[in-house]
């Protein structure tokens, strides 16, 4: 029978130390995860307060667009609707268009992006390159394509009459490199 003080069922001096340094370790890791876990829960909690009120929630508290939802016989929620993806569609044409959009009984229009962009170079339409209206040059709302901020605000406006509701698409990730 082998002693307990030679090999491995005895720890001695740097042996114990380092050991104890292990649980130091494990023990500052745990508080570090802990900590980090009761963070984010809180985060969440307090950005979950925040964001109660979209713009969704006020399209179902708005008479007008719930009476005009009714009428055109579209969809309470969006997830129950068809969307109508109006790739480089400008706002005022979707605006022009709102009456067949409703007949067609979509429930949202999407946007392309509305960020301001760094082409085209030929003028308002997108016979050039398409990805120009995914390189964002800034952050406001306008583009030479789909419009400015009014003719977005007026084209929102146009949808809620027919009770049809608005996705803006974004491109928030990258820039141009100009």
């Amino acid at each position: 029978m082998t002693p307990l003080s030679k090999g491995t069922g005895l720890r001695t001096g740097a042996n114990r130390r380092s050991t104890m340094s292990g649980f130091i370790t494990k023990t500052a890791a745990g508080i570090a995860a802990a900590a980090t876990l009761i963070g984010g829960l809180a985060i969440s909690a307090s950005s979950a307060q925040a964001t109660t009120t979209t713009s969704y929630d006020r399209t179902l508290g708005n008479a007008q667009c719930e009476a005009a939802r009714t009428q055109n016989g579209l969809a309470k929620k969006m997830n129950y609707g068809s969307i109508l993806h109006a790739w480089m569609w400008s706002f005022n044409t979707m605006k022009e268009h709102m009456a067949e959009i409703a007949d067609a009984v979509y429930t949202s229009i999407q946007t392309s992006p509305i960020s301001v962009i760094k082409g085209p170079i030929q003028g308002k339409q997108f016979t050039e390159n398409r990805y120009y209206v995914y390189q964002p040059a800034g952050t406001s709302i306008s583009n030479s394509v789909v419009g400015s901020e009014d003719d977005l605000k007026a084209m929102t406006a146009e949808a809620h009459k027919y009770g049809i509701r608005v996705i803006v698409d974004a491109v928030i990730s990258h820039f141009s490199s100009d």
